[in-house]
């Protein structure tokens, strides 16, 4: 038998040699514990950026916790330094909150929320952003994930689609006003010069029946203002008549079908070229610079030049128009849209007076008009977009009050 202090000894090894075998098990388990976590987090992180909305982590106090590639990119911003810091410093570089931001109060109430809203400092982009509860180390959701959708071309497309619905409910009732409406006014236009004619057959009778009498009378006018004001009446029923015949002719207009487009391809540097050289003579004295930028290497847009160069006329008239400053410029630019370059964009830009936002919304509605009464139809803009549906493509507008407005007009190109 071993003495009393060999198998103390002994047994102390075991235990010991058991203690260090369950402590390797233990290790290994938590090493692939570790493992597997680190895996699912990198896999976590890898679906957090794959996603192709942006996505921003914040808790109450509106500190960033985690943004995704997109973020990054939607919002120009680099991963270095952001964490921890107000969203309002990571995002636009300011020290205090965002005047009337919708995120910080249901942030702050731990509520979610749905709503739109322009991008903040681009109010040219539309955002859909989704706030929501993902809850945290504290219970009561300590952390909100906000997600933002960019609307833009969405909204664009909506407004596109009412915009095409009231052509298509206007379009006969158009048709057949102007067809109304023209009737009777060629009475008036062909009846015009034959009563023309007619008095002054009639004027040398009343100039000898009057002669020498300098208080002669007619209708309460002394008699050399009474034979003025005949003419000048006759010159009034004339300028009526004509601009009842200018809006028929709009109304024609804007009556057309869409299948008389005819698509060819087109550079866009010959139309700007006819456009301006068919409107320059109106707008000259308007405007007092006038720049154009079309890249030579610029593929060209299959489009209907006919069409395209009465929308171009239109817009930059209208640029014209909106000038009314003392340095009043217009830019017309094109340009490629698209990742591949498959469209085209014409833009013509102004640094008039801009429009506010109820404005921009009814611009291409039948009949609205932002200019004085006898100075527009309100049709010009309603037909443009019409024609530019016609050829395949989009037309929008960005603008601000006091600093101006872009039209842009995107089309098909014919090759890449």
């Amino acid at each position: 038998s071993c003495p009393p202090g060999q198998v103390s000894r002994d047994s102390l090894k075991a235990a010991h040699d058991e203690l260090e075998h369950r402590v390797a098990q233990r290790t290994a388990a938590l090493k692939a514990e570790v493992a597997e976590r680190r895996a699912l987090q990198e896999m976590l992180l890898s679906l957090f950026n794959g996603i192709t909305d942006p996505l921003v982590v914040m808790d109450r106090s509106m500190k960033v916790n985690a943004l995704n590639q997109a973020a990054r990119e939607y919002y120009g911003v680099r991963a270095d330094n952001l964490l921890g810091r107000r969203c309002h410093d990571v995002f636009h570089e300011s020290e205090k909150p965002c005047e009337s931001c919708r995120v910080a109060p249901l942030v702050q109430e731990g509520q979610s929320g749905l709503f739109e809203r322009k991008k903040p400092g681009d109010p040219s982009r539309d955002e859909e952003v989704a706030v929501f509860s993902v809850g945290g180390r504290r219970s009561g959701g300590e952390y909100f994930m906000i997600q933002i959708r960019d609307a833009t071309a969405a909204k664009h497309y909506q407004r596109n689609l009412i915009q095409s619905e009231k052509m298509a409910s206007l379009g006969f009732l158009v048709s057949g006003v102007a067809h109304e409406i023209n009737n009777p006014n060629s009475f008036i236009t062909f009846n015009i010069p034959i009563l023309r004619d007619y008095i002054e057959a009639l004027i040398p009778c009343a100039d000898q029946y009057f002669a020498g009498d300098e208080e002669g009378e007619v209708c309460g006018l002394p008699y050399p203002e009474f034979r003025e004001e005949i003419f000048r009446l006759l010159d009034n029923i004339s300028y009526g008549s004509s601009r009842i015949n200018a809006i028929v002719n709009n109304l024609k207009q804007f009556s057309h079908k869409k299948e008389q487009a005819e698509l060819a391809p087109v550079p866009l540097s010959r139309v700007v070229e006819r456009a301006l050289s068919l409107c320059h003579g109106k707008i000259r004295h308007m405007v007092r610079t006038l720049t154009t930028e079309v890249p030579e290497e610029l593929p060209p847009a299959n489009t209907d030049a006919e069409m395209l160069g009465q929308v171009l006329i239109n817009l930059i008239i209208n640029a014209a128009h909106a000038a009314d400053k003392d340095d009043s410029s217009i830019l017309i630019s094109a340009s490629c849209e698209g990742g591949n370059g498959d469209r085209v964009v014409l833009c013509v830009e102004d640094n008039g007076h801009g429009m506010d936002e109820d404005t921009v919304r009814k611009i291409f509605d039948p009949f609205f008009t932002t200019k004085r009464p006898g100075e527009g139809t309100g049709l010009g803009l309603s037909i443009c977009h019409q024609f530019v549906e016609a050829m395949g493509g989009r037309i929008w507008v960005a603008s601000t009050p006091g600093v101006g407005s872009r039209f842009f007009v995107s089309l098909p190109a014919a090759e890449c």
